[in-house]
């Protein structure tokens, strides 16, 4: 059931045409991402899951306190499956950041991109696409 809900959620956050299919697949990525054992899917797959409902909820409807919970659900699941200082949490923990900043908690945000960018600039260095992305959202909040 998740491979599949996995690639028949349509939901493209630059692409407005899949924006009402992903509505149809909304009610069941919820119950999947709240329901299922966790041995019956990957981490990752969990976490794509996530994000996903994640981003449905900041972009297309704007509701910055749903999306917060899916991404929270996703940086736990990454933390746990990498560790706290793996690349893929640094990506987690800066979409905390842009979803905290759309709430107006602006420290929380800073918080998050500071973690994020110190995570990307160790591990991936400082001239890294990831990095470079965390540090223009971390600037974004100096200004």
């Amino acid at each position: 059931m998740v491979k599949c809900l996995e690639k028949q959620f349509p939901f493209d956050k630059d692409d407005p045409s899949s924006w009402k299919e992903t509505a149809r697949y909304v009610p069941h990525a919820i119950a999947v991402l709240s329901e299922t054992s966790d041995s019956e899917w990957t981490p990752d797959e969990k976490c794509t899951l996530a994000t996903q409902l994640a981003q449905y909820h900041r972009y297309v409807l704007a509701l910055f306190d749903i999306a917060h919970t899916y991404y929270q659900r996703a940086l736990e699941i990454s933390q746990a499956t990498y560790g706290p200082d793996h690349p893929t949490v640094a990506i987690r923990v800066n979409n905390l950041g842009m979803v905290l900043q759309a709430l107006g908690d602006l420290e929380g945000a800073k918080a998050h991109f500071e973690r994020a960018l110190e995570i990307c600039t160790r591990v991936l260095g400082g001239d890294h696409p990831d990095t470079k992305t965390v540090r223009g959202n971390f600037e974004s909040l100096e200004n």
